[in-house]
């Protein structure tokens, strides 16, 4: 069955601790659905880990792969291409 329903997207600190334990530095709602997708968005500090449904509203078989951690060199600096993206989704 095809995926087209909103949940919501977090983006957390970078920080050792569990992430129901921090204010998210974004949360939003998005309509996702099958198929690739991209969200970009724009965060005041360097971002640590970004979750799908972070917060367990919705019925998981596998509520473990639902935050995934960016690596450490990941820029919180958006390149030229992504600036005038910022908050856009594109369904590509």
């Amino acid at each position: 069955m095809p995926l087209d329903t909103w949940f919501h997207i977090a983006v957390f600190p970078d920080s050792h601790r569990d992430v129901l334990a921090l204010e998210p530095l974004y949360l939003q709602a998005h309509r996702l659905h099958s198929g690739k997708q991209h969200i970009v968005v724009r965060v005041a500090q360097k971002p640590g880990r970004v979750a799908v449904d972070p917060f367990r509203l919705m019925i998981d078989r596998v509520r473990d792969n639902n935050v995934l951690a960016l690596p450490a060199s990941f820029s919180s600096t958006p390149s030229p291409a992504q600036r005038g993206r910022a908050g856009e989704e594109d369904a590509s």
